[in-house]
């Protein structure tokens, strides 16, 4: 597989829902939805080593689809100790370790990406950005970059090493330092490969977010995904954006992707699936901008729903959602 495959615009494939995190995922049904995602065209892969442990084994699946075929972007600093806790690290050692470990795990002799999943507390990031440079110059990772940083932070980090992709949470109700991530991006020349695009299914015809979710599933603990600012993005959502979706001919989702690609167009925005029905969906939204007209009404949309929030509750929607303005 050429570089430029993956660099193009497209939809990448995020495997944090084979934890079991929302539903559950087996071997089987996550082996159907990688060969689904990469028979419609997908090549990027995204997963971390702190992603829960359950019943999928993310290499077993990679072993079969020929290493050439597929993109395999994994993270750095933030991992799991052997009793299952969550440990978080910058120091030169940790992620050496920790890069050894992906490779064993996923069954592959290099990387195409490594990324930090947070910027460390326990150590200066010039020690991490110059081990991570070093793994690149030694071919064990082909690129590397940085997620949920703000501006400043991006700024410091390109003082040590490349800056080939910046991956922060972005959504068309979640782009308070939009502007200046994209700006950042555009300056170095870095691959924004954004995550959460459809707000882990709030921005989709699924019916559930409307239902509630199961006590087992991730978003029953999210402040965003409960309460009043589900109900009043809900509501929003029902009255609004689906008006506008039905009108054009699109789904919710296809209106979300396409906006991404609206403020991007060279983004490889990251997307979960679980199930082979949900990556298809997902694949077949093609990756160009929503036309000027369709992207002038989401945003007279938008900004109705951020006046209502800031008359109603004085906050940012960000705030309101319990968010900050880059995670």
């Amino acid at each position: 597989m050429k570089t430029t495959q993956c660099l193009n615009p497209q939809i990448g494939l995020g495997t944090f829902s084979f934890s079991n995190v929302f539903s559950p995922v087996t071997q089987t049904e996550a082996a159907g939805i990688l060969a689904a995602f990469m028979e419609m065209g997908g090549h990027y892969i995204e997963t971390a080593p702190s992603y829960p442990v359950n019943a999928v084994k993310l290499g077993d699946i990679l072993k079969d689809l020929g290493r050439d075929r597929f993109f395999l972007a994994t993270k750095c600093v933030v991992g799991v100790d052997a009793d299952g806790h969550k440990i978080t690290s910058g120091k030169k050692e940790f992620i050496r370790r920790q890069c050894e470990e992906e490779l064993k795990r996923l069954g592959v002799s290099h990387l195409d990406l490594l990324q930090t999943h947070v910027l460390p507390d326990d150590t200066p990031v010039a020690e991490t950005i110059q081990c991570m440079e070093e793994l690149r110059r030694e071919g064990i990772v082909r690129f590397i970059g940085v997620s949920n940083a703000t501006e400043v932070q991006l700024i410091e980090c390109l003082k040590y090493g490349r800056m080939d992709f910046v991956q922060n949470r972005l959504s068309l109700l979640h782009r308070e330092s939009l502007g200046d991530i994209r700006e950042f991006c555009a300056k170095v020349g870095a691959i924004l490969n954004p995550y959460q695009i459809l707000e882990r299914g709030l921005l989709t015809d699924n019916p559930t977010a409307a239902k509630g979710w199961s006590s087992n599933d991730l978003r029953a603990k999210k402040p965003e995904y409960n309460g009043q600012p589900l109900e009043v993005i809900r509501y929003w959502l029902d009255t609004e954006l689906q008006s506008i979706a039905r009108t054009a001919g699109l789904s919710l989702e296809e209106i979300a992707i396409r906006w991404i690609f609206s403020q991007v167009p060279s983004a490889v925005p990251v997307l979960g699936a679980t199930s082979v029905q949900q990556v298809r969906r997902n694949m077949r939204t093609r990756a160009v901008p929503l036309s000027a007209e369709l992207l002038e009404q989401v945003e007279k949309a938008f900004a109705r729903l951020k006046a209502k929030v800031s008359k109603d509750y004085s906050l940012s929607i960000e705030k309101f959602r319990g968010l900050s303005s880059w995670r």
